[in-house]
């Protein structure tokens, strides 16, 4: 089992690693043209970011072929929504303690995803693209 789940978890980490540079790009453009606050252009770049993953999960990482797409990115939003509370939640916890450092959100994004990453992978691995 565990010789299927190393390559996996690599395609999952090329994947993750992809929506992070998106989700830095969305961060970075909202904030530094005062588009919105860093608390909100997270939430929206979290919105984004989770979609695309869902896609490129389904499509690379897991092969999945389950037809009923609409229900699966349901459920997989559902999932992701405990990813989510934990990535914003550090993001959060991270901001308000290293707020004096310049591109704080930035750093507060990677240490986000990086602390939901093995959660989100476990919920795909055996719940969301498990092979029947």
């Amino acid at each position: 089992m565990l010789y299927k789940l190393i390559p996996r978890f690599l395609r999952f980490s090329l994947v993750g690693g992809s929506a992070l540079l998106i989700d830095f790009l969305i961060l970075f453009l909202l904030v530094e043209y005062d588009i919105s606050d860093p608390f909100s252009a997270k939430l929206f770049s979290l919105i984004i970011t989770i979609f695309y993953t869902w896609y490129l999960n389904r499509k690379f990482t897991f092969k999945n072929t389950y037809n009923n797409k609409i229900f699966q990115v349901f459920v997989y939003y559902l999932f992701m929504a405990l990813g989510m509370l934990i990535n914003y939640g550090m993001f959060f916890f991270v901001m308000l303690t290293f707020q004096q450092l310049n591109y704080s959100y930035l750093f507060a994004s990677a240490a986000g995803s990086a602390t939901a990453m093995v959660i989100n992978f476990l919920n795909m691995n055996f719940i969301i693209f498990k092979k029947n």
